[in-house]
């Protein structure tokens, strides 16, 4: 779901023909904006399908779950239970739940008393592959869809602000400029990683991309007036 939208059955990329799978898609999607919070079935319906209400949203909730499962290869795939859905972790591998669990694994070792280099550049570095761009990037903005947007978002600029100061620290310049570039790459309106390159490019001597990188961070700053 980083920067785009595919289902994967195994080894293969899961294709369409035929009548498009609308509604069950839309349930995946929202539930998967959910993360692991196992939302009530009724009140997630009501935000996908504002215009059935009573006997007809329940139906429609029943039919499109039935569809999901299928579509998954197996009841087992989304469960319900107590009212609430959820996808079935011991089922399915979703990205940008794996994106956000190593994102706050990588935050704890950063502020623990003794860092473990290691373990912060290998969760640090799946973290930051993982995150391919926005979540469900294509999407239309919608109630249910924001939310989980911006909580991706909002993680990606903490790990890249905490892994970069942490690399800033041990004097690795080169790879702390790599790492802001590629957090401008994602996000090119994040004012507090243009500072943080340049103060890089200029530890290395590098000016003249300082120059070029402060450039671009007036740009942005005029354009995003």
């Amino acid at each position: 779901t980083m920067g785009g939208f595919r289902v994967v059955l195994g080894e293969e990329a899961l294709r369409f023909t035929g009548k498009p799978q609308k509604k069950p898609l839309e349930l995946l999607k929202a539930l998967v904006a959910q993360g692991e919070a196992r939302p009530p079935a009724h009140s997630l319906a009501q935000l996908l399908w504002p215009d059935a209400e009573g006997s007809a949203l329940k139906k429609t909730l029943e039919i499109t779950l039935h569809r999901l499962r299928k579509l998954l290869g197996g009841d087992d795939a989304v469960l319900l239970r107590e009212g609430r859905l959820v996808l079935n972790p011991e089922r399915c591998w979703i990205d940008v739940w794996a994106f956000e669990h190593l994102v706050d694994r990588a935050l704890d070792a950063l502020r623990a008393p003794i860092p473990d280099p290691a373990g912060i550049e290998r969760d640090a570095g799946h973290a930051l592959r993982l995150y391919a761009g926005a979540f469900l990037a294509a999407e239309e903005e919608s109630s249910w869809l924001l939310p989980a947007r911006d909580r991706a978002r909002s993680r990606f600029h903490r790990l890249v602000a905490d892994y970069g100061g942490f690399i800033e620290r041990a004097g690795l310049w080169d790879a702390a400029a790599d790492l802001y570039r590629h957090g401008l790459e994602q996000d090119n309106l994040n004012e507090f990683l243009y500072p943080r390159l340049i103060h890089c490019l200029q530890r290395r001597d590098r000016h003249a991309y300082a120059v070029s990188a402060d450039g671009q961070r007036m740009l942005v700053a005029t354009s995003g007036r």
